[in-house]
């Protein structure tokens, strides 16, 4: 993975997010006991926090870091 080239790895991560999502709203259909909540509260609550966290953290930070490689080619650097 060359700097900068975090979009398909984000990508991947969100596909994942949501296809855990949807399995889950679909379990949920056939499984709701105690047992089930505490599984989302205790698990699947702050995995689902934590993804969502790092895929906005990560955006701006691709951002950053494709201005900056960008900034640092040979054409774009001025010549002293």
């Amino acid at each position: 993975m060359k700097v900068a080239q975090f979009a398909t790895p984000i990508a991947k991560l969100q596909d994942a997010l949501d296809k855990l999502q949807i399995a889950w709203r679909d379990t949920e259909q056939h499984w709701e006991d105690a047992t089930s909540d505490n599984i989302e509260r205790a698990h699947l609550e702050p995995l689902l926090k934590q993804l969502k966290e790092i895929i906005e953290s990560t955006v701006p930070l691709s951002e950053g870091m494709g201005q900056m490689s960008r900034a640092c080619q040979p054409q774009n650097r001025s010549e002293a």
